[in-house]
């Protein structure tokens, strides 16, 4: 058979992927065998460069501690959560004050006409602890030079 790309031997190919023979006595156990995961306690691995981090390189931040007290393991988890869900809480009520103190612009006008010629009862009372900053002069100052953005 002649040796052409479009032609392949089959027999170089069992060749190449030919199972040696598996002898009737098993091997003896080398020290420096693989331990399964599941055979070493608390996954942490003794062996390892770093051993007083458990589960090394798999971006966990368990110290060794938390292989004898487990309730330890989840400490620093639940910090964490508790922050971001601080952070959370946080953004969201400073985004809806910055919403709110934002909203007078385009509602100026139903403000205004709430406010002077009874209008919405609602709208007035909205408004109430915006007009209270406003008694700062440099939140007055800012608050007024929005709303004439908005109005003129």
């Amino acid at each position: 058979m002649p040796d052409s790309p479009e032609t392949t031997d089959l027999c170089d190919i069992t060749a190449a992927c030919a199972v040696t023979e598996v002898s009737a006595t098993p091997e003896p156990a080398r020290p420096d065998a693989a331990i399964p995961v599941a055979a070493i306690p608390h996954s942490v691995n003794p062996g390892s460069a770093n051993s007083q981090t458990a589960g090394a390189g798999r971006g966990n931040s368990v110290s060794a501690d938390s292989a004898t007290n487990p309730a330890s393991a989840d400490r620093p988890t639940r910090h964490r959560r508790r922050r971001r869900r601080l952070q959370f809480w946080l953004a969201t009520v400073a985004i809806l004050v910055l919403c709110y103190i934002l909203s007078i612009g385009p509602m100026f006008w139903t403000w205004h006409y709430a406010e002077h010629f009874g209008g919405n009862e609602f709208i007035r009372v909205f408004y109430v602890p915006l007009r209270l900053l406003c008694s700062i002069p440099l939140f007055d100052n800012l608050i007024s030079r929005y709303i004439l953005w908005w109005v003129l």
